[in-house]
C-alpha cells in the first residue's frame, strides 16, 4: 500500500504511528510502502526527533519500506523553482542513506521534462547510483528506479509558461540511460502505458520514413 504526498501542518509522528498501527491491525498482510524523504524529514522536524528516531518509531508502528517520492531532480537550484516546500537534494539523499543503513528497502524516482537540463538529469542518476554504492552490504538499498514525465496540467509551473514536452524517443532514451548508469540497481521501471504509447509512435515514425 503506497502512502505519500503531503507535508501536513498538524500531523506529527504520533499521528502516523496511529494510522500505521490501525492499518496493520485491520490488514496484517498489507505491506506499507509509505512516506518519501521530504515527508520523513518534515515529520522528524515537526516532532523534534532525529530521522533515525522517526524511522524507528514508524517501523515499530508498521512501516515496511520507503518510496522515492519527492526526488524530483536532485539539484537545489531546480528544486527551488519546482518544489520549494520540499527538502533540499542533500537532505533527500541523507534521509535515504539513513533508511538504507537501518535496513529499509526503498525506491528512487526522477521527475523530468520541466526546467532541468540533460546534464542535471545525468547528475541525478549519478547521485542515485552513488547512494546505492554507499548502502551497507547485505541491506536492501534501492530496489527500483522509476523516472516520471512531468505533467504540467493545472500546476503553478504551467501558469508560468512551463509545459510538458513529451517525446517518445526521449522517454526511451531516459530508460536506456538509466539502465546503463544505474548498474547497481536491479529494477528500472517504466509506466507501461507511456511505454506503449512511445513504442507505437516510434513505430509510426519509422514507417513514415
Amino acid at each position: 500500500l503506497l502512502l505519500q504526498g503531503g507535508l501536513h501542518p498538524k500531523f506529527d509522528v504520533t499521528w502516523y504511528e496511529t494510522l500505521f498501527k490501525e492499518l496493520k491491525r485491520r490488514y496484517p498482510e498489507v505491506k506499507l510502502h509509505a512516506l518519501g524523504p521530504p515527508e520523513v524529514d518534515y515529520i522528524a522536524r515537526r516532532s523534534s526527533l532525529s530521522v533515525e528516531q522517526t524511522l524507528e518509531r514508524l517501523r515499530l508502528a508498521g512501516l515496511d519500506s520507503l518510496p522515492g517520492a519527492g526526488a524530483e531532480i536532485l539539484d537545489n537550484e531546480i528544486r527551488k523553482k519546482i518544489s520549494p516546500g520540499k527538502c533540499s537534494a542533500d537532505r533527500w539523499c541523507e534521509v535515504m542513506h539513513i533508511a538504507h543503513t537501518m535496513g529499509f528497502a526503498t525506491s528512487a524516482t526522477m521527475m523530468y521534462g520541466h526546467v532541468e537540463s540533460g546534464r542535471q538529469r545525468v547528475e541525478h542518476l549519478l547521485a542515485i547510483r552513488d547512494l546505492q554504492a554507499r548502502c551497507p552490504e547485505g541491506n536492501w538499498g534501492f530496489i527500483a528506479f522509476i523516472p516520471w514525465i512531468f505533467r504540467s496540467d493545472g500546476t503553478r509551473l504551467e501558469q508560468e509558461g512551463v509545459r510538458s514536452n513529451f517525446s517518445p524517443l526521449e522517454y526511451v532514451r531516459v530508460i536506456a540511460v538509466s539502465r546503463l548508469v544505474l548498474n547497481n540497481i536491479r529494477n528500472i521501471q517504466a509506466s507501461w502505458l507511456t511505454v506503449g504509447k512511445a513504442t507505437a509512435q516510434l513505430a509510426l515514425h519509422s514507417g513514415a520514413n
